[in-house]
């Protein structure tokens, strides 16, 4: 549940449909009405404006328990190959992030007592309390220790795979220039969607 309106669920859940996430949030509540009803959300920098209305929604649908997390540096997005550029660009939670003054401001107006709902605000209660959680200075430095200049990470079929960039190779599809390689591991032949910003089966267009 990463988002509380359908504009901000697009962003975040590509693909997705608010109205359907809504659907079945009101079947949960109104048929199976289960006991122990608890949903979790990413704040990231799409959605930390929502941190408050987080709890209104989940009470909407008689949720009992309510989890918030940080975007977490292992947090891949559908269709992204970069990871660390990925995480620094969404992980709001880092003193280094553009966004990162303006979350600390909804978080410490936020009102983490509710009678009818448990929060568990995780990593995010620290930064409440004035403690950083800034993680960008270990996950450089692991980063820079598993990966170097040879390797390229491939996200394709839900799965990141990994090639040597000298195999990587400048193709022309569909009348425009972009990469492909071959993932010796499913033994098929991928290449850079530049309008479905995506690594596809080279026999797609």
């Amino acid at each position: 549940m990463d988002a509380t309106t359908s504009d901000v669920y697009s962003k975040i859940r590509r693909g997705g449909d608010f109205d359907v996430l809504v659907e079945n949030l009101e079947y949960i509540r109104d048929v199976v009405k289960v006991q122990d009803f608890a949903v979790s959300t990413v704040i990231q920098r799409d959605n930390y404006h929502q941190l408050s209305e987080f709890i209104t929604f989940a009470k909407k649908f008689n949720c009992n328990r309510l989890q918030y997390q940080i975007f977490e540096p292992d947090f891949r997005l559908w269709g992204e190959s970069d990871y660390l550029t990925e995480w620094k660009d969404k992980a709001v939670q880092e003193k280094t992030n553009p966004y990162h003054q303006d979350l600390l401001k909804y978080i410490h107006e936020i009102q983490l007592e509710h009678s009818d709902l448990g929060i568990d605000f995780g990593p995010l209660l620290n930064l409440k309390n004035g403690i950083d959680i800034s993680q960008l200075e270990t996950v450089e430095r692991e980063h820079k220790n598993r990966w170097n200049d040879e390797v390229k990470s491939v996200w394709f079929n839900n799965e990141v795979h990994y090639v040597l960039r000298q195999n990587v190779k400048k193709i022309i599809k569909n009348d425009i220039e972009t990469d492909a390689v071959y993932i010796d591991k499913i033994k098929t032949y991928v290449y850079w969607n530049h309008d479905r910003q995506k690594w596809v089966d080279m026999n797609e267009n």
